[in-house]
């Protein structure tokens, strides 16, 4: 899945395209009877203010629905009508360091499901969640530490 993927410093092309699409009001996306067109220069817009590396047009994977490049309209086309998944990761900011340049931000991570915390790599149950500061299951959590460059995520690390 790409949250594993994400979460163990693996971004492929196609998760950053999933991370780019997630950047979309789906409402706003042009609407065609069952399916969405999103053109390509808008996508590499978005694509480029996320990441340096250079942008190539592929079809990808966003949930269930494949997410079609058609050079013949210079455009994405979903398979059906996008909804934004529900965003269930909590996170909090345990430090921020500028070191030569790259702000690096060290985090505490997990999901949030039914009033219960699991950690966000496995999936495993933590424990009952009151709505609380994750500092109180830290040692329990996924510490990552996102490096950012002029405003771009160039690493990440567990």
């Amino acid at each position: 899945s790409y949250l594993l993927d994400f979460y163990t410093a693996n971004l492929s092309d196609n998760l950053k395209k999933y991370i780019t699409l997630n950047t979309f009001d789906f409402d706003d996306i042009k609407k065609e009877e069952d399916y969405q067109i999103i053109s390509n220069d808008d996508f590499k817009k978005a694509y480029e203010k996320l990441f340096t590396d250079e942008y190539r047009e592929a079809t990808f994977d966003y949930d269930e629905n494949k997410i079609r490049y058609v050079s013949k309209i210079e455009s994405y086309m979903t398979s059906e009508i996008l909804k934004k998944e529900e965003n269930n990761i909590k996170r909090e900011i345990t430090d921020i360091k500028v070191v030569d340049g790259i702000v690096k931000i060290t985090t505490i991570e997990g999901i949030i499901k039914e009033g219960k915390l699991y950690e966000i790599i496995n999936n495993t149950l933590i424990e009952d969640y009151k709505d609380d500061s994750l500092l109180n299951y830290q040692d329990k959590l996924n510490k990552l530490v996102y490096s950012f460059k002029d405003g771009k995520l160039i690493k990440l690390e567990k």
